[in-house]
């Protein structure tokens, strides 16, 4: 009967190691969420310091943003388009005359 304590001491430590094991990977794990939620957190205030920065360097070297160029362009073809018919009725004014 003195062999029964022994086994059973055995299983018991096997259950604990069993659980500690357990535990550290759940706190591992728990932990890397943590360090990822961060990394996250970390990232996004350095991608919008970044903007701020280059925002801010931009604004002075007096650069157009995309915006104002977009709306040059549209500028810039509505001017074309005035002149192409300002030509076509100058060309089309001067054959008449030519011709009478």
């Amino acid at each position: 009967m003195d062999a029964w304590p022994v086994p059973r001491s055995l299983v018991g430590i096997r259950a604990s190691v069993g659980r500690m094991q357990a535990d550290t990977l759940r706190g591992m794990e728990r932990a890397l969420q943590a360090l990822e939620a961060r990394r996250a957190e970390l990232l996004a205030t350095l991608e919008k310091r970044a903007g701020e920065l280059a925002a801010a360097f931009l604004g002075r070297l007096n650069v157009a943003s995309r915006s104002d160029i977009a709306d040059l362009r549209a500028h810039l073809g509505t001017l074309e388009r005035r002149i192409q018919k300002l030509a076509t009725k100058d060309a089309a004014g001067g054959r008449r005359a030519a011709a009478g």
